[in-house]
């Protein structure tokens, strides 16, 4: 039997007061624009918008945006009066590009038990960053510089990911999703890149990256551009039906994959999320690829 799916309204970090005072002024402006709608007044009342409704009947709906399935951590966090519990959380950022680039981001959280159902409705999905694989899965033994992996979330990330490519809808994995990607086609992973990882641990390196301009990934970003990266591990192969589409221009660690045979599969190792507007081109080409 098919699980319901069940949204839940979660909060933004930020003030309460300051939120509570935003969206009072914006209900204000809200009830002065419905009034010219005719929304609101007596129904029994003459409404000159009637015949303006009635010409754009025939008109075609908007169209849907698109809903994106966004992978999460399960990690302790504290916000407003709440102390450190635990909760399901991802950057703003990812949130962001997606409501940017026309899509509804849904966050997917580590519970195993619920993929099935809710990639099932879906139309796309983003597999962000977040901590090492598990070794084991690309039949290596946990080097002493690999962390610990959330079990929950490997999980989660590879069971989206075969749902998503059962049904050929559009896949974006940045950073580990980049790895989870070729990890599920067979890739392996160099565990350790002592001279590739961040220079400060929670800020990203700029790096320029060279892209093959005949690509998804070149389309979206063009030739040359610059990448934020946070990772100390990269591709040793790629995978099945994958191929490089993108280099580090100072060592030649891959930085991005692609499919040719699907609709839109592409994994790009930097943080496309917190680039510039070139960058966040890759967002744009990913939600027009699920319409």
């Amino acid at each position: 039997m098919i699980q319901p799916v069940v949204i839940i309204v979660a909060d933004v970090g930020g003030s309460f007061s300051y939120r509570i005072k935003d969206l009072t002024t914006r209900y204000t402006g809200r009830r002065k624009s419905l009034k010219s709608t005719g929304i609101g007044r007596d129904r029994h009342a003459p409404n000159p918008g009637a015949r303006g409704r009635a010409d754009r009947a025939e008109e075609s709906p908007p169209m849907k945006r698109p809903v994106v399935a966004v992978t999460a951590d399960a990690v302790p966090a504290n916000w407003g009066i709440w102390g450190t519990i635990p909760a399901a959380v991802q950057p703003w950022a990812y949130i962001a590009r997606v409501t940017e680039a026309g899509g509804s981001p849904l966050l997917l959280p580590p519970v195993p038990e619920a993929v099935e159902d809710v990639m099932e409705t879906v139309d796309a999905l983003l597999i962000t960053g977040g901590g090492d694989i598990d070794p084991a899965r690309y039949g290596a033994e946990r080097d002493p510089h690999t962390f610990p992996p959330d079990k929950l979330r490997d999980v989660t990330d590879f069971a989206a990911l075969a749902v998503a490519e059962r049904r050929g809808i559009p896949v974006l994995g940045i950073c580990r999703g980049l790895q989870v990607i070729a990890v599920s086609r067979g890739g392996t992973l160099h565990q350790h890149l002592p001279t590739h990882g961040p220079s400060v641990p929670g800020r990203h390196t700029d790096r320029e990256i060279k892209v093959l301009s005949e690509s998804l990934l070149g389309s979206a970003v063009g030739a040359v551009t610059s990448g934020k990266c946070h990772h100390h591990q990269g591709l040793a192969t790629v995978g099945e039906g994958l191929v490089a589409t993108a280099w580090a221009e100072e060592d030649g660690v891959i930085e991005a994959v692609e499919d040719p045979s699907a609709r839109f599969l592409v994994g790009f190792q930097p943080h496309a999320e917190e680039g510039s507007s070139e960058i966040t081109g890759l967002f744009k080409a990913f939600v027009n690829a699920a319409y």
